[in-house]
């Protein structure tokens, strides 16, 4: 299934263009804060470095939350959500491979290109069909690759490899075939004798319960992947919300800082009355 690799590529170059993208913003944005920290934060306090706190958040979720502030929340919440959404990445993934593993031996079992290529045979060289039917029209490959496993399934024309078409329509290689008038196949009568009619004009349109079965175990493989996918995009999701998140942790944080360098309380002895009394003074910088 190339669309599957096709979206994984994609989704793995937006990780990288987003973690490549919070660099380069890290160091604008340090830039522009740096003046401020410098003058208005004490020795003895740091402010944080928004732009760390975004590359460690584009690296993995809640580690920039983490160095910002340890106690915010997003320290917990985005590190949880991107092991869920892994998790069910992996989980989702082997699924699928382990449901595209069993229709391909289905298929191996109960798939034979020698029935599909004498009934076409037959087809072609009937003499009510259209030209339409040709070397041409038929191109099963004879390889197992990801087009024959897929062809089997989706087109008509090659139903005739499925044992139980061919062991009910095809029986003794007797086929009787039903043609519109411009001599396009719509169908047979079957000649297996536990399957006949007794109408001659009865016939039956292209069917197959093992080519349904397969159907049914394509699509729920399919249904797998999708599953991944979201999930896919719930890991770039998570990280986008993340490091918007940590800007405003990070900036609130260096706020908090600057409010409590520039407002001090102290307790210094003043004399009142005579008397050595305790004072709380508050100082304030501008």
């Amino acid at each position: 299934m190339n669309d599957r690799f096709s979206v994984s590529r994609l989704l793995m170059l937006a990780l990288i263009l987003l973690t490549l993208s919070s660099l380069g913003f890290a160091q604008v944005l340090d830039f522009m804060i740096e003046d401020d920290s410098v003058t208005s934060t004490p020795a003895k306090t740091e402010n944080k470095s928004a732009g760390k706190a975004i590359l460690f958040s584009s690296i993995f979720p809640g580690s920039g939350h983490f160095y910002a502030n340890k106690s915010s929340v997003g320290t917990f919440i985005f590190p949880v959500l991107e092991v869920a959404f892994w998790a069910g990445i992996i989980y989702f993934d082997n699924k699928g491979d382990s449901i595209e593993r069993d229709y391909m031996n289905f298929a191996d079992k109960h798939y034979d290109r020698s029935f599909q290529h004498r009934v076409e045979d037959n087809l072609i060289n009937h003499e009510a069909s259209s030209p339409i039917y040709s070397s041409q029209h038929f191109r099963l490959e004879d390889v197992n690759s990801q087009h024959f496993y897929e062809d089997i399934g989706k087109y008509n024309k090659y139903i005739f490899g499925w044992k139980d078409w061919y062991d009910i329509y095809s029986y003794n290689d007797q086929i009787r075939w039903l043609f519109d008038n411009d001599g396009v196949w719509m169908g047979n009568a079957p000649t297996h004798p536990d399957h006949s009619y007794d109408d001659p004009n009865r016939y039956d349109k292209p069917y197959s319960e093992y080519r349904n079965q397969y159907i049914r175990m394509r699509l729920d493989a399919q249904e797998n992947y999708d599953k991944k996918y979201a999930l896919s995009f719930g890991v770039a999701l998570n990280r986008v919300v993340s490091v918007i998140d940590v800007i405003r942790v990070t900036n609130t944080y260096n706020r908090e800082i600057r409010y409590a360098s520039n407002h001090q309380f102290s307790i210094t002895p003043m004399i009142v009355n005579n008397q050595l009394t305790p004072t709380l003074n508050l100082t304030t910088r501008f």
